[in-house]
């Protein structure tokens, strides 16, 4: 039985991210009632290169 192709891929906060740069950003809202402050989501959609995906 072979496993299917995988990536490794890896998660990090949006404070955490700042001065950062990457091809890809992916970001998951959070189900809670806490608002998301406009300047975390902004400083998590600059740092894509080429991709940015919002889930919520």
């Amino acid at each position: 039985m072979l496993l299917p192709p995988f990536e490794i891929s890896y998660a990090i906060s949006i404070h955490k991210s700042q001065g950062s740069e990457y091809e890809e950003v992916d970001i998951l809202l959070p189900s809670s009632k806490e608002p998301l402050l406009t300047e975390h989501l902004y400083t998590a959609m600059t740092r894509a290169k080429k991709a940015f995906s919002l889930f919520s």
